[in-house]
């Protein structure tokens, strides 16, 4: 009886020896499986960090952009409003320059038909050289007197 217990005992602790290879084998397939994973803890670490840094940089762009977009923006406004006043200066002008002209026109009209009542002679050309029989004053005075007041009007 002391063999069988003898053999029963070997054959347990032979099965005890086969269990504990198959638990030592899968301690050692989580130990390698522990340092795989605390690789990839590490890597997960690294990038949480560079993400959260390029995060604060895209912030701290964005910001900035944010202060350089109003600015141009500002500057835009006050551009357009400048723009808004010059070109209704030009409107301005333009319409006062029309009616100086309308008033022009008026005036020449009117000291046409006054030159034209004194039966003178028509004007040289520009180019035309002054001779000197037209240089008299006396030809000269009663033209002068006719445009003085077409002139005078002008003020």
């Amino acid at each position: 009886m002391t063999v069988i217990m003898d053999g029963m005992l070997a054959a347990l602790l032979l099965a005890s020896l086969v269990y504990m290879w198959r638990v030592n084998r899968r301690l050692e397939q989580i130990r390698a499986g522990k340092a795989e994973f605390e690789k990839m803890i590490a890597e997960f670490s690294r990038s949480t960090t560079q993400a959260s840094q390029t995060l604060e940089d895209l912030k701290t762009a964005a910001i900035s952009i944010g202060r350089d977009l109003t600015t141009a923006t500002n500057r835009a406004a006050v551009l357009a409003n400048s723009q808004e006043r010059t070109s209704e200066d030009l409107r301005m002008l333009i319409s006062r320059g029309d009616a100086l002209a309308d008033r022009i026109q008026t005036l020449i009209s009117k000291s046409r038909g006054s030159v034209a009542a004194l039966n003178l002679p028509p004007a040289r050309a520009v180019d035309e050289p002054l001779k000197h029989e037209d240089r008299s004053e006396s030809a000269e005075v009663p033209q002068m007197q006719a445009v003085l007041p077409s002139i005078s009007g002008l003020r």
